[in-house]
């Protein structure tokens, strides 16, 4: 078997979905978790990452080139995104041509495109009544929300959930389902499966 499929990990937030990927899930011999990238100061990730023997980095101003030349150093294959409000450029894409992963928190194509993350999300599946709601993960290409789709996992809404009920749904789908998709897809590249 080859080495394992080294990941980068991008964050903008406080970093609970890559906590759970170090903490959990990603540190075995298929795919290794190499390097941690936040654009805004989050000494709570730097000291959770580290204690797991992950590298950590902050890009504040966020600044794609160097991005990019930090995950190389790191030999990364795969960039996970997981809470990450930047779009990705046509050069940074090219650069992981093994692929860059995102989870977005929806059915898309629902309730995609610019602007659309976080609470702004949950905000219009409750204003829309929806029944249904759920995490897409998906490769990025240059378009917002509009890559393959890699898999999609849905919850059930009901007359008294709200906002924060949807996010707190949303959250549990991601913990759960985001490490085994990227598993997945890590052994799929290695050729595991």
């Amino acid at each position: 078997m080859e080495r394992s499929i080294f990941i980068g990990i991008l964050i903008s937030g406080d970093g609970s979905n890559s906590k759970n990927l170090i903490a959990n899930y990603l540190h075995q011999k298929v795919s290794k978790i190499k390097v941690l990238i936040s654009t805004k100061s989050n000494d709570t990730a730097r000291n959770f990452a580290e204690s797991y023997g992950v590298a950590y980095a902050e890009i504040h101003p966020w600044n794609e080139r160097e991005a990019m030349n930090v995950l190389q150093r790191h030999e990364v294959d795969v960039v996970v995104l997981a809470g990450f409000l930047r779009k990705i450029g046509s050069d940074f894409i090219q650069a992981f041509p093994q692929g860059i992963l995102n989870l977005h928190p929806s059915l898309l194509p629902k309730y995609g495109g610019k602007g659309m993350y976080g609470h702004h999300v949950h905000q219009r599946v409750y204003e829309n009544k929806e029944h249904t709601t759920g995490i897409t993960i998906h490769l990025v290409n240059e378009n917002y929300d509009e890559g393959e789709i890699l898999a999609q996992f849905a919850c059930l809404l009901d007359e008294f959930d709200d906002p924060t009920t949807i996010a707190n749904k949303i959250k549990t789908l991601e913990h759960r389902h985001y490490p085994e998709v990227i598993l997945g897809f890590c052994k799929r590249l290695q050729g595991a499966v």
